[in-house]
């Protein structure tokens, strides 16, 4: 087993550098393809924000469903999230995530978790007004197939409203706002093995499609002229057009860990995603995360992340975790410029996120 393991490395290992190179840059995208992308560096989890690589992470915070069934549980558990980004334009947004792990016997682990977004303030910084809004159900599968082997499985489904504000674009000379309806499913699936006693291997793919409903409208009144002696005015708010439009989007990603020391673990992941619309194009982005974790004595551990994508933006982050009781465990972490993909929009996002883990 570990010798197919070291082949799927090596094999991934390019794919993974492969993918990086192909990303490119998003600046001139469609806001909703780019706010696609800045929200796959989310989690439900604090500690995987602070360490942001995480997929060959042996726990249930990395992306990788396959982590689920690393340790497997013995009794369930359940984490609440709290998720806190504030743009310098002034805007704020908030996120919350409930997630369950639950033990089906000694080799399998299903897992399941909702997350809620919304918008406080979506100023941005031609001052005008955006908005998220969406409902997120997980549920997934992950067991051993080995004495040091994982797979796991995680579906997704997504109901959103997401609504992006204008001053201008093609053809349209005058502030609009964009209102997208989104409704998607998409699936994850992953794979971590042990390489030796020191170095874990994990690999994700993922695919998914959304279907949306946009309607354009005006922000202020336009004047207008239907014909020779026939001006008019059309009011704010007054529909300009509606259509319909399906967006696939596609993950490849690959993870190491590496342990330093006994307390000590380092993490890196490379990851490509890409998001192609029937009607606005597509957007792709390659990233490399780097993390650090840390044991401080018997109670705390701290987490440090950096990555670096094909836009050349760069994020930082820093947490701490403590283990008051062998059953609690809590974390909180902060991320500067954690979605440069919308900073066009918004400015340096900088986001706080706490969790608290409690084993029944």
């Amino acid at each position: 087993m570990k010798d197919s393991m070291r082949r799927v490395a090596w094999v991934l290992g390019l794919l993974g550098w492969a993918a990086v190179a192909l990303g490119g840059d998003f600046s001139d995208e469609p806001y909703l393809l780019r706010l696609g992308l800045a929200l796959t560096r989310f989690s439900n989890y604090a500690d995987t924000a602070a360490r942001q690589a995480s997929i060959a992470y042996p726990g249930g915070s990395s992306v990788n469903p396959a982590g689920d069934a690393v340790v497997p549980l013995t009794r369930p558990d359940a984490t609440l999230t709290t998720i806190q980004a504030l743009g310098a334009s002034g805007a704020h947004f908030g996120a919350y995530a409930a997630t369950a792990g639950l033990p089906l016997d000694g080799a399998k682990v299903a897992s399941l978790a909702y997350a809620y977004t919304d918008t406080y303030d979506g100023e941005t910084e031609e001052g005008l007004d955006n908005l998220l809004r969406s409902d997120e159900f997980f549920a997934g599968l992950a067991g051993r197939i080995g004495a040091s082997t994982s797979i796991g499985l995680q579906v997704r489904l997504v109901n959103a409203t997401i609504r992006d504000e204008a001053p201008s674009r093609p053809a349209v000379p005058f502030p609009t706002s964009l209102t997208a309806d989104l409704d998607s499913l998409d699936a994850v699936a992953g794979i971590q093995g042990t390489l030796s006693d020191t170095l874990r291997l994990g690999a994700i793919v993922g695919a998914g499609y959304s279907e949306i409903t946009t309607e354009l409208a005006s922000l202020q009144p336009v004047p207008m002229r239907l014909g020779p002696g026939l001006p008019v005015t059309m009011p704010a708010g007054t529909e300009l057009g509606r259509e319909g439009d399906g967006i696939r989007n596609y993950l490849v990603g690959l993870g190491g860990a590496y342990q330093w020391s006994p307390a000590t673990g380092l993490y890196a992941d490379l990851a490509y995603h890409a998001l192609e619309s029937g009607r606005s194009g597509g957007a792709s982005l390659g990233r490399l995360a780097m993390g650090v974790q840390t044991r401080l004595g018997a109670v705390w551990i701290a987490q440090a992340g950096w990555s670096i994508d094909t836009a050349d933006e760069q994020t930082l982050s820093i947490g701490f975790s403590a283990r008051p009781t062998h059953r609690l465990s809590l974390s909180l972490a902060y991320e500067y410029n954690g979605t440069p993909e919308i900073g066009p929009e918004f400015g340096t996002m900088q986001i706080l996120s706490a969790s608290a883990a409690l084993e029944f």
